[in-house]
């Protein structure tokens, strides 16, 4: 992706601290790196390229929210999204999320 639902948030007023645009395909990581230096968002965003099976990319610190956009394409992918969402987040964080009225 492209990273846009990040690159929102990442221009909120007031701006949040720290900001985690991420993918798995390094491809993708670049587009988001390229998106962050377009739009000079580089203070307080930061493009990681993130595997869910591997706990050693996720950011290190708790998160107060994750946002995903169409994040999942098989339904066995569930209980992976879910690990990872409750591995991510401080207790009481909030996870938003969009996708395709298709079932995905």
């Amino acid at each position: 992706g492209c990273g846009v639902p990040g690159l929102c948030v990442a221009v909120s007023k007031p701006p949040p601290q720290k900001v985690y645009v991420t993918d798995l395909n390094p491809q993708s990581v670049e587009n988001l790196q390229h998106n962050i230096t377009l739009n000079n968002l580089q203070e307080n965003t930061t493009a990681l390229i993130m595997d869910w099976c591997d706990k050693s990319t996720w950011p290190q610190e708790k998160l107060d929210y994750v946002i995903g956009s169409d994040l999942i394409y098989q339904k066995s992918l569930v209980p992976l999204l879910v690990q990872v969402v409750s591995g991510l987040l401080k207790p009481n964080g909030k996870f938003y999320y969009v996708a395709p009225e298709s079932g995905r």
